[in-house]
């Protein structure tokens, strides 16, 4: 048995050999000198010495860690679900001594990985966790000596080739060998007709242009020598440095390319064969409930009916790489604060950039420029002589890619510690009262979903017929009245409703809190008709003063005749919905009152193929208020006219009423002396207006005078009477004023 166990071992060591060349060649060397070691084992062991079998395995006074590193295997074994879309997966694998662990992972989950992973290891040794750093293409590919665009084609690889020994192979196997000078165009390109009608456009005027023929010219022992590229197959570059370059960089274009899960190596350091358990918190997809209400079928009879039983099913989608075999799920009620964080890109910090001298250039400057005396600027881009461009601006074109690179990470990073500052104070959108699930042995395939039961319990439900009192509405809604009594907090979900074992309807129930009643309607009753009318009647309750005003309180009382018309054989209860009439009180009525979640509610037992009117009153205070200055004299002796007033607030308004008329009478005097005092004055202006036109006529003019001295005799009168008139309205004012302060 032991020789059997050395033999398997050896021969997994021979297989972890495929996948060891990606480690540090220090390691491969290990691991094969390793293997090397354990073919010994296994002779030694079958030349019939077990000594060295138990050396090897740490049984003996050798060294125990001389167990090479292995690869170990992980399973989920825990999850749990959040209502904010974050979840925590849990894995747990068996290694021994020091393993390395491949963890497949959404690339899209690898910085939650990398922020959130959390290790539970008995040998109290962190261990390792390496990935691959996602290089940008342009960066790996800006160091190679000949790198095509990861979007370019064969014309611009062989622009890139200028000086180079190339082999040019065409059609019927002519090939032309040597160094590349340039690849030349023939413009402009023209516009062609294409002759075959099959190939034309509906308006029967297609524009094919055709590209202009491309020719190489090409230098071998001293000759140049002109070739068309128009039946080229194939070009090879003879330089061995360019192959191995241009070959390394179509593994990385084609690697750029490639997607799936990224691999995550876990590398556990320590002795002994153990079970370890990691996980990390990433974003999940909803979770989502679904109930099914079981009622028992309807009955006849006024005994009450047993409890209803209700089955709440989850909804929990696998979407990453790696399937849940009977795990253990946890639907948790908290909301945690979670951000995203950008862990797995490198960054670059940005350095400062020392400009070089503007009069210097990266290239020399021939004699003519000396000749000439002519600066950069004295050169336009069409020139055919050497464009002077200073090297200011060439070492900014160059730096611009790294620092454009490292301006759009700083500002992504800036951004983001915004939207962490944000996200990680942000608070749920609703309320939710803690709730708390735990499934066992759930197993779920990877980018599968699945739906298990969760909770099955008894719970208080029976089946009505809701009127709501405030909406016209001639059938009543078949509906459940439901009292959540099972000490389990129900998230919302679709409720299925059964009566018996036959479909009665659905539910798109919302949140059902502990110890709640609700009634929550699933079909439409077609065999119950109501009819509402309603009126009221005011009744005088209470009055007193408060900061000039008096304020009346009536009691309302709300009748609503309720006419039902049921053609049912069996005898139902029907639920009038009152909606949440806020400090009303229902009359003395011989019918159930309930307390419901949505307001209160009114239950009537109504007999089988009836048709009867019921009256509900609903009591309820209406609070009024009358300004005393504003108001009327008749308003306010009506007022105390009102019966069941206090005598102290009947006399308060008394006296105020016959304040209230001294101040209108001043109020009239004043009005009427005004209006006498603007008549005077108008006959005034018309006797100096006469006086003016009699100067020729003298007995005319001393009629006009004597009449304007008696006008201002008059006037004089009526000014006097005003002004006493007028302190008689301000004085009535302020003791009304004084008064109405006054009263309590």
């Amino acid at each position: 048995m032991v020789l059997w166990r050395q033999l398997s071992f050896a021969l997994s060591e021979f297989a972890d050999l495929r996948w060891s060349n990606s480690w540090p060649q220090g390691e491969i060397i290990m691991r094969r000198t390793n293997w090397l070691y354990s073919l010994a084992c296994v002779a030694t062991g079958l030349m019939g010495g077990c000594q060295a079998v138990n050396h090897h395995w740490g049984m003996g006074n050798g060294n125990r860690t001389g167990l090479p590193a292995g690869q170990a295997s992980s399973q989920v074994n825990q999850v749990d679900l959040f209502p904010n879309g974050v979840g925590y997966i849990g894995f747990k694998a068996a290694v021994d001594n020091s393993q390395t662990l491949n963890l497949p992972v959404n690339p899209n989950d690898v910085n939650d990985l990398l922020k959130t992973i959390v290790f539970f290891d008995s040998s109290n040794r962190a261990p390792e966790v390496n990935f691959a750093t996602p290089i940008p293409l342009s960066v790996k590919l800006a160091g190679l000596p000949l790198s095509p665009s990861e979007n370019g084609s064969w014309i611009s690889l062989l622009s890139e080739l200028k000086g180079r020994r190339i082999s040019l192979i065409f059609k019927k196997g002519k090939c032309v060998n040597g160094r590349l000078i340039g690849i030349k165009a023939q413009w402009p390109i023209s516009p062609l007709r294409h002759p075959e009608p099959q190939q034309q456009s509906t308006n029967a005027q297609p524009a094919i242009f055709a590209w202009p023929p491309r020719y190489a010219d090409i230098y071998h022992d001293g000759r140049v020598t002109r070739v068309s590229l128009a039946n080229l197959v194939s070009f090879k570059v003879r330089n061995h440095q360019l192959r191995a370059s241009l070959r390394k960089a179509m593994r990385y274009i084609a690697a750029n390319r490639q997607t799936g899960a990224a691999s995550i190596a876990i590398r556990f350091r320590g002795s002994g064969r153990r079970i370890v358990r990691f996980g990390y918190a990433t974003q999940t997809p909803l979770w989502r409930m679904t109930y099914r209400l079981l009622l028992p079928p309807a009955s006849s009879s006024h005994a009450p009916a047993p409890a209803a039983q209700m089955m709440a099913d989850a909804l929990v989608h696998n979407t990453t790489s790696t399937s849940w075999k009977h795990i253990t799920l946890h639907i948790n009620g908290t909301w945690p604060h979670s951000f995203i964080e950008d862990l797995r890109h490198p960054l670059y910090g940005r350095r400062p950039v020392v400009p070089a001298p503007a009069d210097t250039a990266l290239t020399p400057q021939g004699g003519l420029f000396y000749l000439r005396n002519m600066t950069a600027a004295n050169y336009s881009s069409n020139s055919n002589g050497f464009y002077p461009a200073q090297a200011t601006a060439v070492n900014s074109l160059r730096a611009m890619p790294q620092m454009a690179l490292a301006a759009a990470k700083n500002q992504s990073i800036s951004s983001l510690r915004r939207t962490i500052s944000v996200q990680a104070m942000a608070e749920p959108q609703s309320s939710n009262p803690a709730f708390d699930y735990v499934a066992r042995d759930i197993s779920i395939r990877s980018e599968h979903s699945a739906s298990f039961p969760i909770l099955s319990s008894k719970i208080s439900a029976r089946v009505v017929s809701v009127i709501n009192v405030n909406l016209v509405q001639k059938h009543a809604r078949r509906s459940v009245l439901l009292f959540n009594n099972s000490d389990r907090y129900l998230p919302a979900g679709p409720m299925t409703v059964f009566e018996g074992a036959t479909y009665s309807g659905e539910i798109n129930a919302p949140s059902i809190a502990v110890n709640s009643r609700l009634v929550m309607p699933f079909a439409t009753d077609l065999s119950l008709t109501a009819d509402v009318t309603n009126f009221e009647t005011r009744v005088f309750q209470a009055a007193k003063f408060h900061k000039g005003r008096l304020v009346l309180v009536d009691a309302v009382t709300n009748h609503l005749d309720i006419k039902l018309h049921s053609m049912h054989r069996n005898r139902i209860d029907v639920v009038a919905a009152l909606g949440r009439p806020t400090g009303w009180h229902l009359a003395s009525t011989p019918y159930h009152i309930l307390h419901l979640v949505s307001g209160i509610g009114v239950e009537i037992p109504v007999a089988a193929m009836s048709d009867k009117t019921y009256r509900i009153a609903q009591l309820s205070s209406h609070t009024s208020y009358v300004d005393l200055l504003a108001a009327t004299p008749d308003q306010l002796s009506a007022l105390a006219q009102t019966k069941g007033m206090k005598a102290s607030v009947v006399k308060g308004l008394t006296q105020t009423v016959t304040f209230k008329k001294a101040l209108v009478s001043a109020s009239r005097t004043v009005s009427d002396i005004t209006s006498q005092i603007a008549n005077l004055n108008a006959s005034e202006d018309r006797i100096r207006q006469n006086l003016a036109a009699a100067k020729s006529a003298p007995k005319e003019a001393q009629l006009f005078a004597k009449e304007l001295i008696a006008l201002d005799r008059k006037l004089s009168t009526s000014q006097r009477a005003l002004r006493a008139a007028k302190k008689q309205e301000l004085k009535a004012r302020h003791t009304l004023d004084g008064y109405i302060r006054r009263l309590k």
